[in-house]
């Protein structure tokens, strides 16, 4: 469901670039033009075969027995044996932290619902929230860390930075 979808763009393998999301109904992408537009960065030093994949407003994820969507992060970057969810955000005010990270966690529940044998592939796993409004956070605190790696198998991080 998740993986080799028409929401998947062609592998890149440029050393930066970013990751978009447009507000409204559009899903987010990948790009390494327009600057502005990045709301995370994507920093790939080995120029590693990278693919995006949009999860929100594109795969049809709908609530169980129902015609209400799943809340799901912006979208997933895959290379080799590893996988990385990213949520984006672009706000100062709000909890987007708790929000972007439940986005996170169902996602992850969607993906081992749904793909657990291709989610068993990727021996690293991680989870990020990035706001380009708030570009440098401070460290996540251990504890919340520590949870989430043991309940999910990801490890989450609350950056701007995506790094491969």
């Amino acid at each position: 469901m998740f993986f080799g979808t028409k929401c998947s763009e062609n592998p890149r393998s440029d050393r930066k670039f970013g990751l978009c999301d447009p507000t409204g109904e559009a899903r987010a992408y990948s790009d390494v033009a327009n600057l502005e537009h990045w709301i995370a960065t994507v920093e790939n030093p080995d120029g590693k075969e990278v693919r995006f994949t949009a999860i929100d407003n594109c795969l049809p994820l709908f609530k169980e027995d129902t015609k209400d969507m799943e809340s799901s992060c912006d979208g997933m970057l895959t290379t080799g044996n590893r996988l990385f969810l990213v949520e984006l955000k672009a706000r100062k005010r709000g909890d987007w932290r708790s929000t972007g990270i439940e986005q996170l966690e169902n996602t992850i529940g969607l993906l081992k619902k749904h793909d657990p044998n291709e989610l068993a592939k990727y021996a690293v796993k991680k989870a990020y929230v990035c706001n380009k409004l708030k570009p440098r956070f401070a460290s996540i605190e251990n504890e919340r860390n520590s949870r989430f790696f043991q309940t999910h198998g990801f490890r989450l991080d609350i950056h701007a930075t995506v790094t491969i």
